[in-house]
């Protein structure tokens, strides 16, 4: 499970009191993974409030040790950033969570989606914080089958679904993706040949290579290579990839972004198919379930 998340802030003893304030339940119990103010969040997990400009130093430094070498920077595969987080939540409580970080944050909407697949479906309403460095997708299912049913019951209440981390070096998600797979990550089935096919029509004028994007399934979407009143070309153009479960129900998203700042709206429902069809491949989902 992510039984925490925690927030980098300015002043973290005025943010949890603001927040208190606002009407969040401080969590004052002994068992906090850090020594810092902390409220309750989604699905009665812990919100922490720490301070960017504190001691010189990992913040994880006061509370941890070593196992290893100590490397304060370690060699990654290539994201280097926290993109998004996604809550799935119980049928009828997606405005209970959003007014939980409009009332309390700040944070307005940015997308809403309204997914049916070829089984079950969903509904995603897409926040952001005020300075737009924190974005959390709120989903809820408009059945008891689908794969946030799924999530709720596997995770034993609301929380995190995905994590997404994103890149944006040199290499890009390419090289970043074959590496994940070489150090034996997973990924979600990839959609079907005719998505790539197609990828030019609906990204357009994208010069994206299709047979490395083949290769794990990277999805394309934005509106592409596109005209500018002042006369030049500007891309808007979005990369992503989904692990299958790694931490319990909880999964990986990779994601880079060129000049496109959605949620990969035209995969929405890729990806909601894919996992569909990875319940139906397990047995957990059957075609049978869509007329009952």
């Amino acid at each position: 499970c992510a039984p925490s998340m925690a927030w980098r802030v300015v002043n973290a003893k005025h943010a949890f009191n603001h927040a208190v304030a606002k009407g969040a339940t401080p969590y004052n119990g002994s068992d906090k993974a850090f020594d810092v103010p902390a409220i309750v969040g989604i699905g009665g997990s812990l919100l922490y409030f720490v301070d960017t400009y504190g001691a010189k130093g990992s913040a994880y430094d006061s509370e941890f040790e070593w196992t290893g070498t100590r490397d304060p920077k370690p060699q990654g595969v290539g994201f280097y950033f926290l993109d998004h987080l996604t809550h799935n939540v119980y049928r009828g409580n997606m405005d209970k969570w959003w007014a939980f970080y409009r009332e309390l944050f700040g944070f307005r909407q940015i997308h809403f989606f309204d997914i049916e697949g070829k089984l079950t479906g969903l509904v995603s309403r897409a926040i952001t914080s005020p300075c737009g460095k924190i974005r959390i997708p709120l989903n809820e299912s408009t059945d008891d089958k689908s794969q946030i049913e799924s999530y709720l019951k596997k995770y034993r209440g609301e929380g995190i679904q995905h994590i997404a981390v994103g890149t944006d070096g040199e290499a890009g998600i390419y090289d970043a993706v074959d590496q994940l797979a070489a150090n034996g990550l997973t990924f979600m089935p990839g959609p079907p040949e005719t998505y790539y096919e197609m990828s030019r029509e609906r990204v357009h004028d994208h010069d994206e290579p299709i047979e490395r994007m083949m290769k794990h399934g990277i999805l394309i979407d934005g509106e592409g290579v596109i005209d500018t009143a002042r006369g030049d070309r500007m891309t808007k153009i979005l990369l992503q990839i989904f692990s299958k479960t790694v931490i319990g129900p909880i999964f990986f998203e990779f994601i880079q972004r060129k000049g496109d700042e959605g949620f990969g709206e035209g995969n929405f429902r890729a990806l909601f198919e894919s996992i569909e069809m990875e319940q139906i491949r397990t047995g957990e989902l059957k075609s049978s379930d869509a007329a009952e």
